[in-house]
């Protein structure tokens, strides 16, 4: 099967395209992980202090503050997940990030 010079420059197009919304997408995974750490040490400290502070039922505060780690510790874990499984579906289709730093967090 032979294909066109149009043909080509479009399938390149579309690959360039769909290079750049995964680069961008992955940007914005690595912000949304900082994010999410931030919210994991700040949130949760809140809670922490107003059990100390507040002279109302400690159990609600506690109940509060481990119902928020493990709804931070679910958005980390799905972004995470989000990201993984879009990395690999540029792999098959043989599609490498332009940026060597493909992972995260670090750096």
């Amino acid at each position: 099967m032979k294909f066109t010079k149009s043909q080509i420059s479009e399938f390149e197009s579309s690959m360039s395209q769909i290079q750049k919304f995964s680069e961008e997408l992955h940007r914005k995974n690595q912000l949304r992980i900082k994010v999410g750490l931030w919210c994991i040490a700040i949130i949760p400290m809140i809670f922490l202090i107003l059990l100390f502070v507040m002279n109302r039922s400690k159990v609600v505060f506690l109940t509060l503050w481990v119902i928020s780690l493990f709804i931070i510790a679910g958005y980390l874990v799905t972004v995470a997940y989000l990201d993984y499984e879009m990395q690999e579906k540029l792999k098959e289709l043989g599609i490498q990030m332009r940026n060597e730093h493909n992972h995260l967090i670090g750096d």
